[in-house]
């Protein structure tokens, strides 16, 4: 007895120490839920985002004239919505909204108290009275961005008594409102300030003496406090009209260096510099470079195209962070191919994928090629296809993109959406056709790369729905039929970290978008026991592990529910429960990972755990298989991870499909 209950402990305070998310699907179909509140005769919501966490969804609402007049913040578990922002005069209207990368604060910024005098605000996601961050009249803030460490608000100031652009920050709960901009008069360029991954210092450009004929236009770097600026770069004599003298400014991610394209002119190619944020000597990198530049997210090297001959005037080259002018080419001249396009590089830093655009402007091809150099390999499947956009996987090991093919008979529809892996392996169709009985709309891979989700129109049903479909392939899971107006691209439909959910606005009545979620594995999750739409370590398997051990109803769900969960009964959960415990699909059992007869804890019910941390291969099965006198059946990593797989995708208890 005194042994069970110290393993119980053991196996209780490991559990609590690992905060993680799965997505297993079960039988029972999931409807969208709607999650935003019952809107008046005219109302739509206009714009929404989910917090990072996914505990919240922040929408507003706009009027029959198309005017923004409330934000709205809803807790997702439990569909509760309330208005975070605030009374609001007659005429006043909302002109956007941001929330912090921690989830805890809502920005926005307009005219609420009174009309004509926008101000900046923030309010708690939660609950609590908005605050206002800048409410001078005769200034009017304008665009504004929130800290990565969610500490300051950093926003331009369009001031009519100076007649200028000044930048500010201010911290996000209110406070001194600090100007980061010069004194002298000089406007701030739109949309160029930037504020360091650190979140300790900013960078913007600010042009001197705007009503002389020529003024100086100089980059400055500041603490985001406030303080003196230092000047990074400075163009004497810049005429109004003229290109500016920089582009593609980049801050390092270890916040150390700005990186700045100078814009020579003429024939000759622009300079890559580096420059210290706070100030120093500056080192050229490159002299070379025909149009851009990108960073890898490591910050160790750079990819940019340039000019090596005349008969190579387009090249995608890389080089370090180090030497002058030292390159590798990545991509040249191929039969067939003019030049590069839509290049980016792999969240891991390790490959650049572009668009190969053909000699055929009606045909284009998807490539990718280690970013150190070598093999360059053809991502695209089809003969003649062209490529419009791309998306890569957080993990950096596959490419989602549509292939369009030009060949196709008139009237048929062409859009396919295809998933390779981005070394180059032979890619997978995920959903389309091209006989003309489905159309891909748009699509986004879900943060933690093991499904896409996609709009489109399937089975003839006339209304587009939404849909997801595992990344490297299966079963395609329909999560709305619902009409969705505008895709469902990163800017239309929201996935939060986990992965469990999507988000996305449709229109179950005529001119009235509404705000849904639905299990983004298109059904109810079947380990989902406290219903709060996402699988938890810290709360369904370790109230999994307790029944396993034998604890009651009430003992199991004590201290084990989400925070977000749904008020089920004990005795509701428990069911949930046992059916996964002794569920048995012939002679064997789901959860019995290595068939070895019997669900261990120490072995199969670890390796659960550890594919849902995100270990792969031999890195789940290492010291934690049946004993040789147990016989397991099933050993190896890749069938290990493919039943793995299977449970966290397509796995139903028996008899409830």
């Amino acid at each position: 007895m005194q042994l069970t209950k110290y393993i119980f402990l053991l196996l209780a305070q490991l559990i609590w120490s690992i905060v993680i998310t799965l997505a297993l699907t079960s039988s029972p179909a999931a409807q969208p839920t709607r999650i935003s509140h019952t809107l008046s005769a005219g109302e739509s919501i206009r714009d929404y985002a989910v917090s990072p966490d996914g505990r919240y969804a922040v929408y507003s609402v706009q009027n029959s004239e198309f005017i923004v007049t409330d934000i709205y913040s809803v807790r997702v578990s439990t569909n509760s919505a309330f208005q975070i922002s605030g009374a609001r005069t007659t005429g006043g209207k909302i002109t956007g909204f941001q929330i912090s990368p921690d989830g805890n604060y809502v920005v926005f910024r307009g005219d609420l108290r009174t009309v004509g005098v926008n101000e900046l605000y923030s309010a708690p996601i939660g609950s609590g009275s908005r605050v206002v961050l800048h409410g001078i009249a005769e200034t009017n803030p304008r665009r504004f961005s929130i800290s990565g460490d969610s500490a300051f608000v950093v926003y331009e100031l369009d001031s009519t008594l100076a007649n200028s652009v000044a930048l500010y920050s201010v911290p996000i709960r209110g406070g001194f409102q600090a100007q980061l901009s010069k004194s002298h008069p000089g406007d701030i360029f739109d949309e160029t300030f930037k504020i360091s991954a650190d979140s300790s210092r900013v960078i913007f450009w600010q042009r001197k003496n705007p009503l002389s004929q020529s003024s100086d236009v100089v980059l400055y770097s500041t603490a985001i406090i406030g303080g003196d600026p230092a000047e990074l770069f400075n163009y004497f004599g810049w005429r109004e009209g003229e290109p500016l003298p920089l582009r593609n400014i980049v801050i390092t991610p270890d916040s150390k260096f700005v990186l700045y394209q100078e814009v020579v002119g003429g024939a000759s190619a622009d300079v890559l510099a580096r420059v210290p944020i706070e100030g120093g000597d500056r080192f050229d990198l490159t002299n070379r470079i025909s149009s851009f530049f990108m960073l890898s997210p490591d910050g160790r090297r750079i990819v940019y195209n340039t000019a090596l001959s005349a008969a190579a005037p387009n090249v995608l080259v890389s080089s370090t962070m180090e030497r002058f002018n030292e390159m590798t080419v990545l991509f040249g001249a191929l039969p067939g191919e003019s030049k590069p396009l839509v290049v980016e590089i792999t969240p891991d830093s390790a490959h650049v994928v572009f668009i190969g655009l053909r000699t055929d402007p009606n045909s284009s091809r998807l490539y990718s090629v280690p970013i150190d150099g070598g093999t360059v390999a053809r991502l695209t499947s089809l003969d003649d296809p062209f490529i419009q956009r791309f998306q890569m996987s957080t993990d950096g090991k596959r490419v989602v993109f549509i292939e369009n093919n030009s060949g196709a008979q008139a009237g048929e529809d062409t859009r396919i959406l295809f998933s390779a892996p981005v070394e180059g392996e032979p890619g997978v169709k995920l959903a389309g056709e091209i006989a003309g009985t489905s159309s891909i709309d748009d699509y986004q891979i879900a943060p933690d790369s093991e499904r896409v989700l996609f709009t489109g129109v399937f089975d003839g049903n006339p209304a587009p729905g939404v849909f997801s479909v595992p990344i490297a392939g299966g079963t395609r899971d329909a999560l709305s039929n619902r009409l969705i107006k505008s895709g469902c691209g990163e800017q239309n439909c929201a996935i939060p970290t986990d992965g469990s959910r999507a988000f996305f606005v449709a229109e179950p009545t005529a001119s009235r978008r509404e705000l849904f979620r639905a299990p983004i594995g298109g059904k109810a999750l079947t380990l989902d026991f406290d219903g709060d739409d996402r699988i938890l370590a810290n709360s369904d398997i370790l109230m999994l592990l307790r029944r396993r051990l034998g604890a009651s109803a009430e003992a199991m769900i004590a201290g084990g529910r989400g925070v977000n969960a749904r008020n089920f009964p004990a005795s509701t959960i428990a069911e949930r429960v046992d059916a996964v415990l002794n569920d048995q699909v012939g002679i064997n059992r789901p959860l019995d990972i290595d068939l070895n007869g019997s669900v261990g804890t120490a072995t199969d019910m670890v390796m659960i755990l550890r594919y849902a941390l995100g270990l792969r291969g031999s890195a789940i099965t290492q010291g934690a298989l049946g004993a040789p006198n147990t016989f397991p059946q099933r050993t190896d990593p890749a069938a290990i991870e493919n039943h793995l797989r299977y449970l966290f995708t397509t796995y139903e208890v028996s008899g409830q499909g």
